[in-house]
């Protein structure tokens, strides 16, 4: 069966906005506390987690490609409905997967209408599954700093930080993989306690001495003012 789609759709920009695809993992509290702080994430850990999560959505998808050369089967349709639950269930960034989630059913729908468009769906698809790679670790970089103390130039854990792993977790099932990372992400601060804590408007306990919203306030003014080095810019371009 052909859909109705316009073909218009295989011009549509993609977004490859890696940090506004997502939200702090936190809120800011309604206090003048705005995080305790009194629990630091393990980076190593989490950069063996986000590792193995992503390995596994990316070998995942790669999987699906014969999906596009092969006749409708109930059975994998199944199979793929089945697979946007387990990534509902388990995968750890919240709002990064709304997109990946959206192109696996996309994927779905056209593969079981047989539709034209099937394997332009797949791309795409996998190309959701790289921009939710990039953004999760963008995020955790962001929120936690470098990961040189534990990670080689060619993005490996160290290998003792793997030994320590093996020794505590055996070989923990994905769904526990997914808890541990979910904790693990959870004491991270919020992007706009990372501003505050910059801007020296919060401790580092998380105690902010103006309030919330004098202290929002002065971010937003922070942010409006202009920076020297445009103007710089400005008057030595060349003309």
């Amino acid at each position: 069966m052909k859909s109705s789609r316009q073909p218009e759709r295989k011009n549509q920009k993609r977004s490859k906005s890696l940090v506004d695809l997502c939200r702090p993992v936190g809120e800011i509290s309604a206090g003048f506390f705005v995080h305790t702080m009194t629990k630091k994430p393990n980076k190593p850990l989490i950069a063996i987690l986000i590792q193995r999560e992503c390995s596994r959505l990316i070998s995942q998808v790669k999987s699906l490609e014969k999906l596009v050369h092969e006749v409708y089967s109930e059975k994998e349709y199944q199979r793929l409905l089945g697979i946007a639950e387990k990534w509902q269930e388990l995968l750890t960034n919240e709002e990064c997967k709304k997109r990946l989630l959206n192109a696996l059913y996309t994927f779905a729908e056209t593969y079981r209408d047989q539709d034209d468009y099937l394997q332009e769906d797949y791309y795409e698809l996998l190309f959701q599954a790289g921009i939710y790679r990039k953004a999760h670790w963008g995020h955790v970089r962001e929120c936690l700093g470098s990961f040189s103390d534990c990670m080689n130039d060619f993005g490996a854990v160290l290998p003792e930080y793997k030994q320590k792993f093996r020794r505590k977790y055996g070989q923990p099932s994905v769904e526990e993989q997914s808890r541990l990372l979910k904790k693990q992400l959870s004491m991270m601060p919020s992007r706009r306690g990372i501003e505050l804590l910059e801007h020296g408007l919060m401790d580092e306990n998380g105690f902010v001495p103006l309030g919330k919203d004098r202290a929002f306030e002065i971010l937003e003014e922070k942010k409006r003012m202009p920076k020297p080095g445009k103007v710089l810019d400005f008057f030595r371009r060349k003309t």
